[in-house]
């Protein structure tokens, strides 16, 4: 076993146990047997680790799904993961890390709507603007990163088959009908609420 390999294994292990707050790194070190220096030769902090960890764990599997139709296959690998690793991220969530580690599922998430927003619109033959683009990531960031601190404000009690299930019923060529209404707006064709007709949005 790699020293790197066993450091991760090590954090998991304690944090299985322990909150992310009542882990400092002379508890980690006195309980692995590892030093603080064979640490720092390898992560800059407990939290690298972490993130090393989870990206070997399923980063690959996530970021290797580059089309729409794998969307639903690549937020069951994040939800699958969270899961198995239940009281790991119970025990960095409800720590002073949560943001660390919304940030650490934020990176996988967003680059997985990145994919299926270029998927559909190369599918489409739809150019988008960058402003378009951004406001897309950032809309369905939104509703991402919103089931996930609900799944854990939950204490992970729902059935992840169910919430990918349902996200994917209600999210079903979401994004290439927003596409197609984006287009609508940038050419002053689309129709608002009541049908108001909407002016073209200025770039």
């Amino acid at each position: 076993m790699t020293t790197k390999k066993k450091i991760k294994e090590e954090l998991m292990r304690l944090l299985e146990t322990y909150s992310a707050d009542d882990l400092p790194l002379k508890l980690f070190c006195s309980e692995s047997g590892l030093s603080k220096q064979t640490l720092y030769n390898h992560y800059y902090c407990l939290m690298d680790a972490v993130e090393d960890s989870y990206r070997s764990e399923f980063g690959e599997r996530v970021i290797g799904k580059d089309d729409y139709h794998n969307w639903v296959g690549g937020f069951l690998a994040i939800m699958g993961f969270l899961s198995e690793r239940r009281n790991v991220c119970l025990h960095l969530y409800f720590s002073s890390r949560r943001e660390d580690l919304l940030l650490m599922i934020s990176r996988y998430g967003e680059e997985l709507v990145k994919r299926g927003i270029e998927e559909c619109a190369g599918d489409k033959g739809v150019v988008i603007s960058e402003k378009d683009r951004q406001f897309m990531l950032n809309f369905y960031m939104y509703v991402f990163m919103g089931i996930i601190k609900d799944y854990f404000e939950g204490r992970m009690k729902e059935d992840v088959g169910y919430i990918v299930s349902r996200s994917s019923a209600m999210m079903h060529h979401h994004i290439r009908t927003s596409l197609d209404n984006l287009k609508a707006v940038e050419e002053g064709t689309f129709e608002g609420l009541s049908g108001l007709r909407l002016d073209k949005t200025p770039i």
